[in-house]
């Protein structure tokens, strides 16, 4: 369930919390689909990324562990996920929160940063050696800021309640997937865990920056 027995309690208390909210996000999605069908394709998009993203949890990362050359595939496997989720996001009528113009537009301006999150996450990784839950919580933070704070539905609680489950959950449970985790990180009191937390966000904030950059130029030498 994206946390590792050695995780601080208060820590998977956390993690267990956003799952449930992401689970009740998807749920209130497949409902929704009494209103507009596009809603159970989101529903089921989500449902099948969190599956999905549990099983590699689960199954690959003790292969990972075993083999440190499976750690050059964290990014690819960003990439192929977000792939898949974007492209479904698109056709579900939710691109860029219904901005996007055309798939292309969507994934021009989406894929760099999901890899450039990937980017910080691995930076951030490697400077403090982070569990499974920290991990989740950087995604999460993230993916906040992503779907909730930039868009400014902060002063909206039903879209909080939407976007700050599977919204920005699906951040956390995709970069935990296979995130190249030690066998053994250093334990942390809740002050210095929220200290990597601010600096890991700081880091993938920058590199978000970088990717806003990077997919306007590349959308805008493609799109004429």
């Amino acid at each position: 369930m994206f946390y590792d027995e050695e995780n601080p309690e208060w820590l998977r208390k956390i993690v267990f919390i956003i799952i449930v909210w992401y689970i009740i996000d998807v749920v209130i999605f497949f409902l929704l689909g009494f209103l507009n069908i596009l809603n159970v394709l989101a529903a089921a998009n989500l449902l099948i990324l969190l599956i999905l993203n549990n099983y590699i949890f689960g199954n690959f990362r003790t292969k990972q562990r075993q083999n440190n050359h499976l750690r050059i595939l964290y990014l690819p496997i960003v990439f192929v996920i977000a792939l898949i989720e974007e492209t479904i996001v698109y056709y579900s009528g939710g691109g860029l929160q219904g901005a996007a113009v055309s798939l292309w537009h969507d994934l021009a301006l989406a894929i760099p940063v999901f890899l450039m999150i990937g980017v910080g996450i691995l930076i951030t990784n490697r400077i403090y050696k982070m569990n499974s839950g920290e991990v989740f919580l950087l995604g999460y933070i993230c993916g906040a800021i992503l779907e909730i704070i930039l868009p400014v539905h902060f002063f909206n609680p039903v879209l909080i309640l939407l976007f700050g489950g599977a919204g920005a959950g699906f951040y956390s449970t995709l970069y935990t997937a296979f995130a190249p985790i030690p066998e053994t990180a250093p334990e942390r009191s809740k002050i210095q865990t929220m200290k990597v937390l601010l600096i890991g966000t700081l880091i993938c904030f920058f590199c978000m920056i970088i990717a806003g950059i990077i997919g306007s130029t590349l959308y805008a030498m493609t799109s004429d």
